[in-house]
């Protein structure tokens, strides 16, 4: 346990009740009753009221419970499924401690310990899981914002195949992971059990990727309350403080420096398993001269050295230690520096350093920079996103104790987002290892730092915020892995403790000879900052609060000169009207403030205006630390001025009884009694302002009458009816105003066809036929409600019939594809009536038929009024082939033929995406072409036309075929080779046998010894190959007939496309 004075280690932990014994020096304390745990699980072959769950929490386990030898007695075996503990919700502390024996390592995310909401609810949880799959474990947790996915810490081992005691404890946002009672991580993680649907779970989360924990799980003990570290070991390991203490003994500072007249503490730190409550503590020093001590404060008296002794014991053991004080004077004192960049002016890309040692550093894309005056500063302004410096890692080389170091800087950031202003690392990459930084935003103003070298510990600014286009001087001091950050000199938060070294960053997370960043960050994927550089410096040791302070000592006089003290409702200090805003203190100091005329302003900033403008100095005076500081403000305070005060009561005083509520207008009555004298004894415009604020009140509160607050239940009920219908000269009452409510509304009526119907004082009257909207405005005199009431007129007369209906302008869209809907868009109807009228028609108001979707082509649509129809043509397409096949393009040769033989259904697709153009065409296919093209004619037999030719999808096409002598196969085999390509002399037989078949001229007929392989033509197929040429449905291929040669599927669309064009198919 590590505490600076015991008594306030013994005061935070709520554990003790600490005794000063008197001139003893010494603090002894008495221990409290031991914590005890809210759920206890000790599995002896029983779940103890825990719930088994399926993986990624999606039911209940309804397989067998497995129990094991446990750590003590039965422990229950998960693997197969996780635990649901049941413990509800338990608030912003508490502690579960368990017994674990893995027998698989986790895997990466798979989770021992979740912490939070249920699977489907909003997420929010923490979970103790497995860190890569290799045996080692993690914290991270998710609460959508501040804990978004983040890790607090990583690479905690956890042994396999054997017991381990592994206890997590959690304090708001401080979490902290005992292994076997030794602290291995630290950081902070969001609150999960502070719900209503919260719970604890064992094993299982709520993502399948996560996986299910595999081992034992024995004596989980569940605390409301977050454990000590000492309480924690206890749980592991009850052996008794004492002998822990005599085999460990304690540490103290080994050095210790403090100025004159000022004091510092000393470290104490117990072994863990000593409590503080165990042992008492006493402090002697050497030289009281030189140094006092007393209950572990160290005071320094003057400039010297001594030697304090701290002595603990604990039982009958008790152990010394030394700490060698310093005493320092403070004008004496000189804070080395290796680096100093005063952001003044530089040239090109280099900024000077002015501590004298050489370290440039240099701006990259300094383009993007400018060296500009802000006020009294020298500043480097960083516009660009692109702009950052670096700076050398000579700096590092330089400091005299690599562990220990102060880096300090004084900007005014411009943006809102996570980008750093200065970092140790200079390897960006996509997941930033091996750095120190600090980010003046990270969500809700709220700055972010810390370190990381294999994991990330953070530091905890205790939600303090800082705002955007302000200077801030941060100050982070580094000290052998601890870190303390102070801003505008005073300690925020409480020091970052880890074991991680500067030796490990800098070896591991710099490159090129850059030790680091100012406006760039460790992760490629963040911004870089924007924002005013004031001053960049490096020191060459880990200062002390006083040496922070005394490092930007005129800090608190700018704060205390740049106060704004006007308050909500003052302008400027040059028209001071209300009271002032004089706080008393701001950033950790106090302020004392003094003005030159209390008769106008008081110390506390009460405003008393005089009849003219007055002019007051006030003071401010204010201390922190070793730093003071004095600022004048020059106000002027206007006079008085009652004009708006005096208007407000007389408008009150014109309230009339009769409107309101007999008790709400006494009350105000009630505030205005006397309000003549008090308005004349009116001494401060803040004074006015109140009691017109009063009269105002008493205003507000008046309550009208029933009927003149709300008039409208009785306006709703007599509203005028929505339609009406009317013949011309009838007139009829449509609305009048309610018994009672003449004085709270006002009516108006309108309407817009004054030629159709009049509407006057709540009377309509019908004109001549025709259609109008007349509106009743309701107007509450209470509140200036309005509301608007229409009726719908018609007036109607005689209507000549309809003779006839025309299209006069067609629709928009009259070519269509398959699958679309009719888009009526554009059309205009005209009918003509037997008075020689025309009126145009709205759609709408007809019956519109004979459009199908399902069917390419020209079709007649028909439209119908009154018994009377006109048609307009539209065209049904197929979609283009180009957009259904993926190898035919529109660009290719054979692309309008494919097309034609798919709209007409002869060719579809090998594949609904796959047309096959270079496929070779079957026999079989080209029967099932023809056989479409006759519009598949069922046949009347069920026996195959051939032996190879059975069941199958050509079969009837085959069958249909061969009865109409139109394919009559192999004369030698007896077989129709179904598959085998078909030769261009086949397809030309096939295609003259179907003419024939159909009746159709085949007389035509061409010389095939033109061709130079008309020899080759077999002699059946002669008289088809003359046909096919000389109708050019078969062509020459390269000046020959080759008619043995096979037809691939596009050559196919494009013969069958000159047929079908050739001869009336589908006429």
């Amino acid at each position: 346990m590590k505490y600076k004075k015991l008594l306030s280690a013994f005061l935070a932990t709520a554990m003790t009740v600490a005794t000063v014994l008197p001139g003893a020096g010494t603090i002894q304390a008495e221990a409290a009753e031991a914590p005890q745990p809210i759920k206890t699980f000790s599995f002896e072959n029983d779940l103890d009221g825990s719930t088994a769950k399926t993986q990624a929490n999606s039911g209940a386990y309804s397989g067998t419970i497995t129990y094991d030898t446990g750590k003590s007695g039965q422990a229950v075996k998960l693997g197969d499924y996780g635990l649901q503990m049941n413990t509800g919700k338990i608030g912003n502390a508490y502690t579960i401690s368990l017994w674990v024996n893995p027998t698989q390592n986790l895997v990466d995310n798979g989770s021992l310990i979740f912490m939070g909401a249920p699977k489907g609810a909003s997420e929010y949880w923490s979970s103790v899981a497995g860190d890569g799959g290799g045996g080692n474990i993690k914290l991270w947790s998710n609460n959508g914002s501040d804990f978004a996915w983040k890790a607090a810490f990583t690479g905690v081992a956890l042994a396999k195949d054997e017991w381990s005691l592994v206890t997590y404890t959690q304090s708001g946002n401080d979490a902290v992971l005992y292994i076997n009672g030794e602290a291995k991580g630290s950081g902070g993680a969001a609150i999960s059990l502070n719900q209503d649907n919260s719970d604890l779970y064992l094993g299982v989360t709520n993502w399948d990727a996560d996986g299910l924990f595999n081992g034992l799980v024995d004596e989980v003990q569940v605390y409301n309350e977050a454990l000590t570290a000492d309480q924690v070991y206890a749980l592991y390991d009850t052996t008794a403080p004492e002998d822990i203490f005599a085999e460990k003994g304690f540490t103290v500072n080994a050095e210790l420096s403090v100025y004159t007249g000022r004091s510092a503490e000393l470290d104490v730190v117990l072994p863990v398993g000593v409590a503080a409550s165990d042992a008492q503590i006493s402090y002697s020093s050497s030289d009281a001269s030189v140094a006092t001590v007393a209950i572990g404060t160290v005071t320094g008296v003057k400039a010297g050295t001594a030697t304090i002794t701290t002595t603990v014991k604990v039982g009958d053991t008790t152990k010394n230690a030394e700490t060698q004080v310093t005493v320092s004077d403070l004008d004496e004192t000189e804070i080395p520096v290796v680096a100093k960049y005063e952001m003044n002016s530089g040239s090109g890309a280099a900024v000077a350093d002015t501590s004298g040692n050489g370290f440039d550093a240099t701006i990259v894309n300094p383009n993007g920079t400018s060296y500009e005056k802000d006020g009294d500063r020298s500043v480097l302004k960083i516009n660009s996103a692109d702009s950052y410096v670096t700076f050398p890692t000579s700096i590092y080389e330089k400091l005299t104790n690599k562990e220990q170091f102060t880096i300090q800087a004084k900007y005014a950031r411009t943006t809102l987002n996570n980008a750093w202003l200065f970092c140790i690392g200079s390897k960006a990459q996509s997941t930033g290892t091996n750095y120190l930084f600090y980010a003046p935003f990270f969500g809700g103003n709220v700055p972010r730092a810390g370190i990381k070298d294999s994991s990330e510990s953070l530091y905890n600014f205790a939600n303090k915020s800082f705002s955007a286009d302000t200077y801030y001087t941060v100050t982070m001091v580094f000290d052998n892995g601890t870190i303390s950050i102070y801003v505008d000199g005073a300690l925020v938060g409480s020091p970052l403790v880890t074991t991680k070294t500067m030796a490990t960053i800098v070896a591991n997370g710099t490159q090129n000879g850059v030790l680091g960043f100012i406006g760039k960050s460790c992760w490629s994927a963040d911004p870089n900052y924007t924002g005013s550089v004031d001053e960049f410096t490096i020191y060459d040791a880990a200062l002390t609060e006083d040496q922070v302070q005394l490092s930007d000592a005129d800090v608190l006089q700018k704060k205390l000169e740049a106060l704004d003290i006007l308050g909500d409702k003052n302008e400027s200090l040059d028209a001071v009207v209300y009271d002032l805003n004089l706080v008393k203190s701001a950033d950790g100091f106090d302020i004392k403030w003094s003005s030159d005329n209390e008769d106008v302003i008081t110390a506390d900033g009460k405003v008393l205006n005089s009849d003219e403008d007055t002019q007051v100095t006030l003071t401010a005076t204010a201390s922190y630390g070793l730093l003071t500081a004095e600022a004048k403000y020059t106000v002027t305070v206007k006079a008085l001025d009652l004009t708006l005060l005096k208007a407000v009561v007389a408008e009150a005083k014109e309230m009339q009884a009769d409107v309101f509520e007999a008790d709400s207008y006494q009350a105000l009555q009630n505030a205005l009694e006397g309000i003549d004298e008090r308005v004349a004894a009116v001494k401060s415009q803040q004074e006015a302002a109140d009691i017109e604020q009063e009269i105002r009140t008493a205003v507000s509160k008046l309550v009208y009458k029933e009927d003149y607050k709300d008039p409208w239940t009785k306006i709703e009920a007599a509203a005028p009816k929505e339609d009406a219908e009317y013949k011309p000269g009838e007139s009829e009452a449509l609305f009048t105003i309610p018994e009672g409510l003449e004085n709270c509304v006002t009516v108006e009526y309108s309407s817009d066809n004054e030629e159709v119907a009049t509407y006057a004082d709540g009377k309509v009257t019908a004109v001549k036929a025709g259609t109008a909207i007349l509106t009743t405005t309701v107007t509450a005199k209470y509140d200036g409600w309005k509301m608007e009431y229409g009726t719908y007129v018609t007036v109607k007369g005689e209507e000549p019939s309809v003779t006839s209906i025309t299209v006069k302008t067609a629709p928009e869209k009259t070519e269509y594809k398959i699958g679309e809907e009719l888009d009526l868009t554009g059309i205009v109807i005209e009918a003509a009536y037997e008075d020689g009228t025309k009126k145009e028609i709205d759609i709408k108001d007809c019956t519109v038929t004979g459009f199908d979707n399902t069917k390419a082509g020209t079709q007649k649509v028909t439209v119908t009024y009154e018994d009377q129809t006109v048609t307009f043509e539209v065209t049904v397409s197929t979609k283009a082939v180009s957009d259904i096949f993926d190898d035919v393009d529109s660009e290719d040769w054979f692309n309008d033929y494919v097309q034609n033989v798919y709209d007409k259904k002869i060719m579809t697709g090998l594949t609904p995406t796959h047309f096959g153009p270079t496929d070779t065409l079957a026999r079989a296919q080209f029967a099932l072409m023809l056989y479409r093209m006759e519009g598949e004619p069922a046949v009347t037999t069920t026996t195959a036309a051939f032996p190879d030719a059975g069941e199958s999808w050509y079969k009837d096409a085959v069958i249909w075929a061969n009865q109409n002598k139109i394919i009559t196969g192999y004369t030698d085999s007896g077989l129709f080779g179904p598959a085998d390509p078909i030769t261009r002399e086949q397809m030309a037989t096939i295609m003259y046998r179907y003419a024939n078949y159909k009746k159709w001229d085949v007389t035509k007929s061409a010389d095939l010894s033109t061709f130079p392989d008309a020899s080759s033509v077999s002699a059946y197929a002669k008289d088809a190959m003359a046909w096919a040429v000389a109708n050019e449905i078969i062509q020459g291929n390269n000046g020959r007939l080759d008619p043995q040669g096979s037809a691939v599927r596009a050559q196919a669309s494009t013969i069958i496309t000159r047929f079908v064009t050739t001869y009336p198919v589908f006429e």
